[in-house]
């Protein structure tokens, strides 16, 4: 039997916001990408020069964010189809100062973090990328345009792959990136409604019906999981 999906998603583009007590400055498309400071590579390594040049991909993760752990075997399949784009995961927001746990969180996940992986201890890293945004969150991508700046930001799942086309072809900005944001957010709001109307036909044993609309809720939000965590307390 098809597997059903997770329609009863609880928050569907649930997130977690920070008081901004470090750094009010807003971190968004067009602005100069931060430095990138890595303290020890886990897996591989990268060139974090981030204005060579290139289009970049930055990305936001810890091991205790489920969401983010359910986001990575995404990083690989466009680390092949983009190889001329850096990939660089970063864990910067682990709940206190210790490489060990994400070493052998790396070491056990194989070619699901095939990309180059960084260690970044709790605080600068995580205050200049993360704590900046409108919306503080993990799991975040950064794809960072040739000239260094920032061109998009958002959910590695959606909306990370076209921005990368964007900048390869040179379109991506504030405002193409703000597109593909429109359209994420339209597929979320469907996806909410097929969920009531889903709950619907299950209550009312209309299984057929269930499964039809479950094969349209994979096209709309294709991903069996919780969009972002929504622990209260975030580590940084």
């Amino acid at each position: 039997m098809r597997k059903i999906l997770a329609l009863f998603i609880a928050g569907l583009y649930s997130s977690i916001t920070l008081a901004q007590d470090v750094n009010p400055f807003k971190l968004k498309a067009g602005d100069p990408a931060p430095q990138v400071i890595i303290d020890q590579w886990l897996k591989g390594s990268a060139d974090v020069n981030l204005s060579d040049g290139r289009t970049h991909v930055v990305e936001f993760w810890a091991t205790w964010c489920g969401p983010c752990i359910q986001a990575m075997p995404h990083l690989p399949s466009l680390a092949q189809k983009y190889k001329q784009i850096p990939i660089i995961s970063i864990t910067a927001s682990e709940s206190y100062d210790n490489v060990n746990l994400p070493k052998k969180f790396v070491e056990r996940s194989g070619k699901m973090m095939d990309d180059a992986v960084g260690y970044a201890k709790p605080g600068l890293i995580a205050d200049n990328w993360i704590r900046p945004l409108y919306n503080p969150r993990i799991p975040v991508a950064f794809v960072i345009n040739s000239d260094g700046k920032v061109g998009w930001i958002g959910h590695p799942l959606m909306g990370l792959e076209e921005a990368m086309k964007l900048s390869v072809e040179g379109k991506l900005n504030a405002h193409s990136g703000a597109g593909i944001d429109s359209v994420w957010a339209a597929r979320k709001k469907a996806a909410k409604l097929m969920n009531k109307d889903f709950k619907k036909m299950l209550n009312s044993k209309n299984f057929e019906g269930a499964l039809g609309l479950n094969d349209k809720f994979l096209e709309s939000i294709p991903y069996d999981m919780d969009i972002y965590i929504s622990d209260g307390n975030m580590h940084f």
